[in-house]
């Protein structure tokens, strides 16, 4: 595979080995600077919906409790309006409580969340630095697993039940009403059907025309749970992906309905098995991802849609957080991730993760293996093996690596070897909601050899956001190309209400480029422009 790459080198591979190995020793050996061993000040919660309905509230604590979930309710007044919002927790630092709300959202069991961030009485700090306070102590019971199901790179505390003393929790105010488990019988058929409704319109300027993409998307979900015991039980989930929309580049496309998912899932206290068309992604990295290998996720997108693929995933989570992931994938031909060439047709493809816990953070290891149809470029079809590392540790900041090295067996090929890391870091600052700030850099190269460096190109990456009270959030993601040497910039304010999220965004990228983030659900990347969604969930 050839890439258009500049032979302008930016970075010295010796330089990178070496930032390697000192990240390394840093994650090995649990080298953590003097500010990682002061007290725990903060905590977090996150906030997952909001109802002027206290028994929809209800509903909606009970259905993530019997998923596992560490959830209550807060009943509040907001402008003379009385709220009943719904919040799982706690969590001991903000990269947690994102990264589990990310993977509940992605894993369809909630739409929305918002991490809040609070501090304990008689913190180090006596409360003088400015975030939202709480008003009194949360107290964490007994902590229990949530299950394979809920694993990821960043490690969270979770319980199954959250006590207060006197007022309750810091900026929502009142208290904490408790919901008490089912009573009815632990082994009945469980059935829940629920959808998402959202509509955009983006328009945009590219190549000096204006060029308008407008549409409607409806994405139904049916579930059916079993539960096997107290602590296992199978599930089904299937949903759809119909819509409807205008191109002003092409007026004649047609409305169109295809699966979107179609997994049988297995789930016991210490594994989790999947069949059949379903998301599979993994590493730390949330910008620019060596290994977005199975999914073209665009950290830009409201929905988080991607497709799927078919295949078999099998997880072992070990008592010690370890856990091991095996999958075969089949009838995959379409392009996934990064990928420039497509499996070949009626050929099977596997791989294997080992994920393990060190001092402060998490360790992985990945390989997959795959036959290559190159028919397209009148090439003969090749093995193409991807082996990858990747590391995320906790010291105050989040630090993380994510690497990929990748060989394809086609002596036809200018390079068969191809190169990608990616070092990033994330911090919440203590200004009032927290103002959240991630940066990453990723470099490319590919080379005749593994271990030379022969031609390679720099992108750089950050993201804010910012809460503004209880409905609305800012956000934005910029780009630069050092090889290029061009920007791209986006930004976004979201308004969310009980079922329904407004979202206004602004972009602005190199003309005919799709930028360095992906994404293949929208037309943003290309010139500059604005788009308009309205999402509304049922």
């Amino acid at each position: 595979m050839h890439w258009p790459i500049h032979r302008r080198r930016l970075i010295h591979s010796h330089h990178l080995i070496a930032a390697l190995v000192a990240f390394g020793a840093v994650v090995v050996l649990g080298i953590v600077p003097p500010m990682a061993y002061a007290a725990n000040e903060v905590i977090y919660i996150l906030h997952v919906s909001s109802f002027q309905s206290e028994a929809n509230a209800e509903t909606d604590v009970q259905r993530l409790m019997d998923q596992g979930h560490s959830a209550f309710l807060n009943p509040e007044t907001i402008s003379g309006r009385k709220w009943f919002r719904v919040y799982l927790g706690i969590f001991t630092d903000a990269s947690s409580a994102r990264d589990t709300g990310a993977l509940l959202k992605a894993e369809g069991i909630i739409s929305y969340f918002n991490p809040l961030m609070m501090s304990r009485i008689g913190s180090p700090d006596g409360g003088k630095r400015n975030i939202a306070r709480a008003d009194t102590v949360i107290h964490q019971q007994e902590p229990s697993s949530n299950g394979p199901a809920q694993s990821s790179m960043r490690k969270i505390e979770d319980t199954r039940s959250i006590s207060q003393e006197e007022t309750g929790i810091a900026r929502p105010a009142g208290k904490p009403k408790e919901i008490q488990p089912r009573t009815e019988d632990p082994r009945a058929l469980e059935m829940d059907f629920r959808g998402q409704i959202s509509a955009w319109s983006i328009e945009s300027r590219d190549r000096g025309s204006w060029w308008n993409n407008s549409g409607l998307r409806y994405i139904p979900q049916l579930s059916v749970k079993k539960p096997l015991g107290a602590l296992s039980f199978v599930d089904l989930e299937v949903s759809a992906n119909g819509f409807a929309a205008y191109e002003s580049s092409n007026q004649d496309r047609d409305p169109e309905l295809e699966l979107y998912r179609l997994k049988l899932r297995y789930a016991t206290p210490q594994t989790e098995t999947r069949i059949g068309l379903q998301k599979l992604n993994f590493g730390p990295a949330l910008l620019l991802r060596p290994l977005k290998w199975f999914d073209r996720l665009d950290p830009r997108d409201p929905l988080q849609l991607t497709e799927g693929v078919y295949g078999l995933r099998f997880k072992y989570d070990a008592g010690n957080n370890a856990s091991v992931w095996f999958w075969a994938l089949y009838g995959n031909e379409d392009l996934k991730g990064y990928e420039s060439f497509p499996t070949s047709e009626d050929t099977a493809e596997a791989g294997l993760r080992i994920q393990y816990p060190v001092p402060r953070g998490e360790i992985a290891a990945t390989f997959h293996s795959r036959q290559v149809d190159a028919s397209t470029f009148h090439l003969k079809d090749f093995r193409e093996n991807r082996f990858a590392f990747d590391a995320r540790l906790d010291i105050g900041i989040g630090l993380w690596v994510e690497s990929m090295l990748q060989h394809q067996d086609a002596s036809m090929l200018p390079y068969q070897w191809q190169k990608m890391i990616t070092i990033g870091a994330d911090y919440t600052f203590g200004i009032g909601s927290g103002l959240y700030l991630l940066a990453e850099h990723m470099t490319t190269a590919v080379s005749e050899e593994a271990f030379q460096w022969d031609e390679d190109i720099q992108v750089s990456a950050f993201l804010l956001s910012y809460t503004l009270g209880f409905f609305d959030s800012l956000s934005a993601i910029g780009t630069y190309s050092w090889d290029l040497k061009k920007y791209g910039q986006y930004l976004s304010w979201q308004r969310t209400y009980d079922n329904l999220v407004l979202q206004v965004s602004a972009f602005h990228y190199p003309q005919s480029s799709g930028g360095a983030l992906g994404g293949n659900q929208t037309t943003l990347g290309a010139g500059y422009g604005g788009q308009l969604m309205v999402i509304y969930n049922h």
